[in-house]
């Protein structure tokens, strides 16, 4: 996972496209390193089982995406990753971070942040679901904190159209206003 660092700089958010989307690049890495596994579908490794094969596969590296992407796989969480540039000004990455997780917490979703002080360029944030599932691409700490809410909502409804929580758990989630992990109907 470390080739895709790259992706996790402004410039790369900023000129993101469809063809270098974190997402894309981690499913088509995932991919790659899967290949000899004829016993699922690409659509079974790269959504029913992604923890699996990115654990099997690929591995967690010991990094902030890895991390994350580690975390995303424990249960229905977010694992961020924020890549601390020398933009933040008065504001220390405690801060930030802190108010990360509250935020998520104030919509019913349970995060970690995962931080690299490694940055040369301006700071970025990516969310993580899933084992990469699901990624909302790396962007400035305050556009990526405004978009908390309706990546919130995304998620929850991803997870219940995947049907693993039923429309029980999706209310009780939906509702929520401090971390709620719902009841898988099935494991990842």
């Amino acid at each position: 996972m470390a080739s895709v660092a790259l992706f996790l700089t402004p410039s790369y958010a900023q000129q993101k496209t469809p063809e270098t989307s974190l997402d894309i690049v981690l499913g088509a890495k995932l991919l790659k390193a899967a290949k000899a596994n004829t016993s699922l579908t690409v659509d079974e490794k790269l959504n029913v089982y992604r923890c699996e094969m990115v654990k099997r596969y690929l591995g967690f590296e010991e990094t902030a995406l890895g991390q994350a992407i580690k975390y995303s796989c424990t249960a229905p969480v977010v694992g961020v990753v924020f890549y601390i540039g020398d933009d933040l000004g008065k504001h220390s990455p405690e801060k930030i971070v802190n108010h990360i997780e509250t935020v998520f917490s104030q919509h019913g979703m349970q995060a970690k942040v995962f931080i690299n002080h490694q940055q040369s360029y301006s700071s970025s944030v990516a969310y993580i679901v899933d084992g990469g599932k699901e990624v909302f691409d790396p962007v400035p700490p305050v556009q990526a904190i405004k978009q908390i809410k309706s990546f919130s909502a995304d998620m929850k409804l991803v997870f219940f159209a995947d049907k693993l929580i039923t429309s029980n758990e999706l209310a009780k989630w939906a509702k929520a206003t401090t971390p709620y992990i719902p009841e898988l109907t099935r494991t990842k």
